[in-house]
């Protein structure tokens, strides 16, 4: 393996860690906009990063009726960092 893809492997999951740090604080419930405030990240790499923890079962991606997307951890205190 390369260096440079194990450096980007390290910072996935340091990214993850981070969002779901961030979703401990604000009660399981996150926006893009959220995310890319409060790490420094464009506004589609956030949105891309919150796609990438989307399962279906502890992460699912909600549209609300004004069109805003909201990532809900469900569980998140189980979930591994």
């Amino acid at each position: 393996r390369s260096l440079r893809l194990e450096a980007a492997e390290l910072r996935l999951g340091l990214r993850r860690r981070q969002i779901l740090e961030l979703a401990r604080q604000h009660a399981g419930e996150l926006s893009p906009t959220l995310v890319a405030r409060e790490l420094g990240l464009p506004p589609k790499d956030a949105e891309a990063a919150l796609d990438g923890l989307v399962d279906g079962r502890n992460v699912e991606l909600v549209v609300r009726d004004d069109g805003q997307l909201r990532y809900v951890f469900r569980g998140i205190e189980g979930l591994p960092y």
